[in-house]
């Protein structure tokens, strides 16, 4: 049997509860593996996304998409999904051993900007996007951006569905993290 993730996300009527739970996983994971107290802000997307929203940023002049394929600076490309694509978004915080959920805003982190614009994030923070109407999708996805004091990462992964969820398009994290993860065993290093 499973334990329990410690960031619980809620699935709305258009989400697959089984792909729900798996990013709670996941994102409980990072949070919990932190060896920084930090932010955990929780982007839930209207539908799925692909791996070239890693590091995206936008596009200059409606042309060319711009994108760090490394995402491993301090300066993170905000992706720019479309505020009408954001259907939830939740800021969980360390508290009493757990975490915390409050409502939070998208003020100001998606919105239509340039290709160049980057934005500085002066507290640690741990952003998670992942893909709702997984209920009639056969793929989601899930992308999360882990800034700290002294650098960032970011990683995604696309997951499909047959009898059960499956990775099948890890960027920047491993396959055998990723199982130990959805396993529930011990914590995995990135």
């Amino acid at each position: 049997m499973h334990e329990a993730p410690s960031i619980n996300l809620k699935a709305m009527e258009t989400d697959d509860p089984a792909f729900v739970d798996l990013v709670s996983r996941f994102v409980s994971h990072v949070a919990e593996t932190s060896d920084e107290n930090r932010t955990v802000r929780v982007i839930h997307i209207d539908n799925w996304f692909g791996r070239r929203w890693l590091g995206f940023s936008g596009k200059i002049l409606g042309a060319a998409g711009v994108r760090n394929r490394l995402v491993t600076h301090a300066l993170m490309p905000a992706p720019p999904f479309k505020p009408s694509r954001i259907q939830s978004i939740r800021a969980y915080y360390q508290y009493q051993g757990g975490f915390a959920v409050r409502p939070d805003s998208i003020e100001g982190l998606h919105a239509d900007k340039p290709g160049d614009h980057f934005w500085h994030v002066t507290k640690p923070t741990i952003f998670c996007w992942y893909s709702g109407n997984t209920a009639a999708n056969t793929n989601g996805s899930l992308m999360i951006y882990d800034i700290t004091r002294h650098g960032s990462s970011g990683w995604y992964i696309g997951f499909d569905r047959a009898e059960s969820w499956r990775v099948t398009t890890p960027v920047n994290i491993s396959t055998a993290v990723c199982a130990t993860i959805m396993k529930g065993e011990a914590q995995a290093d990135f």
